[in-house]
């Protein structure tokens, strides 16, 4: 388990994009870099929701 502060979420700087095959597709997978760790899938799409959220 990985505990992040907000703070952390916050900062743009750990947002990144890859391309990952898929069934021989290339498609695009942000993720976010936190502590060594690649979050992506589905949780960088829940934290990425969270934050949109919380913007408004």
């Amino acid at each position: 388990m990985v505990e992040v502060s907000l703070e952390t979420l916050l900062d743009e700087t750990i947002v990144g994009d890859s391309q990952i095959e898929v069934r021989g597709m290339l498609i695009d997978a942000p993720f976010y870099q936190v502590q060594g760790y690649r979050i992506w899938g589905a949780t960088a799409m829940m934290i990425s929701e969270l934050l949109v959220i919380m913007d408004s």
